[in-house]
């Protein structure tokens, strides 16, 4: 019997990851292509989704999604008890949750199976989020304006997060409440180094007191390309992270991780801590921070900065040459520099 419930499980992940490699990079209505962090999200979110549903009794593949299985993921998500008949009613033992997640978090999950419709042909499926909310005991929790109690509550879900984990490693705590802070990537978290991230005031734009924003920085696959943007710190919090980080990681070109830690190394250590020592779900808690009081905005000054870097040199990280190379740049199309 395990045999077979193997074999379904190939199955539908097998299923999923051809509509994933067929459809996941394609572009979009307006000609851009989708980013690769977010094909990677999606293809997390959607296993996650598939895995919920058979965990939960209906041995159901991307291809047959049906109303009925959305209406339950939103049971489940809402902690609507029958979501917990359903899945005795099938014999298997799911552990409800034990409160309702945020809207944001079920509004991003439903996003994400209309695009899976949409690759199975069936535009239409998944509805919005009100039509599902009328029909649940639990619905008010979940669902209204922005009030300050639900602000609240997100933030304080977030924050008991980065606490367990930080009790757990120090370090990784701060890895993750730096990917929350700026909504980056486990990669981007664990080699971001906060001397880089300093933006000399030659790089500013005319009226921007020094301290006051950070620059991020990504290599564009394939080219020497840069993808920067400068990030406010806004609140007294966000200037004390920054402060925290640094003093993690205090040398330049220094990450918060382990001096003699590969990246590579570092996302192992930080997925072993987070999800399987703590329990915690990295995707849920992005999801909540997504339109949350806490997130910061970005003004996305430079998307492309084009510095002459060795062929392999900014697919390995960003070093203190490639970042010095950029600010100069900068600083030239800002008029700072002759």
């Amino acid at each position: 019997m395990a045999g077979n419930k193997n074999d379904k499980r190939h199955h539908w992940e097998r299923d999923l990851t051809q509509l994933l490699r067929v459809h996941n990079a394609a572009a979009l209505a307006h000609g851009m292509t989708v980013r690769h962090t977010t094909q990677e999200a999606c293809a997390r979110a959607l296993r996650r989704v598939l895995t919920l549903l058979n965990a939960a009794g209906f041995n159901v593949g991307p291809a047959g999604l049906g109303q009925r299985h959305i209406e339950f993921l939103v049971l489940y998500w809402a902690a609507d008890p029958r979501a917990h008949e359903i899945v005795q009613k099938h014999g298997r033992r799911l552990a409800p949750l034990t409160g309702p997640l945020s809207e944001d978090y079920i509004q991003y999950q439903l996003s994400m199976l209309r695009r899976l419709a949409h690759w199975t042909k069936k535009d239409g499926l998944v509805m919005p989020l009100h039509r599902y909310i009328k029909n649940l005991r639990l619905g008010e929790r979940i669902v209204g304006s922005a009030s300050r109690t639900e602000c609240l509550d997100t933030v304080v879900d977030q924050q008991a997060a980065i606490d367990k984990v930080t009790r757990a490693n120090r370090l990784v705590g701060l890895q993750l409440e730096i990917m929350l802070a700026f909504r980056m990537t486990r990669r981007q978290a664990v080699g971001f180094s906060p001397t880089l991230a300093e933006i000399p005031p030659h790089a500013l734009p005319a009226g921007t007191e020094p301290g006051t924003c950070v620059a991020l920085v990504r290599p564009r696959r394939g080219s020497d390309e840069m993808t920067v943007w400068y990030v406010p710190l806004q609140t007294a919090e966000q200037r004390a992270l920054f402060a925290r980080a640094k003093e993690a990681a205090p040398y330049p070109g220094q990450a918060i991780k382990r001096p003699n830690e590969t990246v590579e190394q570092a996302i192992v250590r930080f997925s072993n801590v987070v999800l399987r020592r703590c329990g915690v779900s990295v995707d849920a808690l992005m999801g909540e921070a997504g339109r949350s009081t806490n997130r910061l905005s970005t003004l996305r000054l430079f998307r492309q900065v084009r510095v002459a870097v060795k062929a392999g040199q900014a697919s390995s990280g960003i070093s203190v040459e490639i970042v010095d190379a950029i600010y100069l740049e900068i600083a030239r199309r800002l008029g700072n520099l002759p």
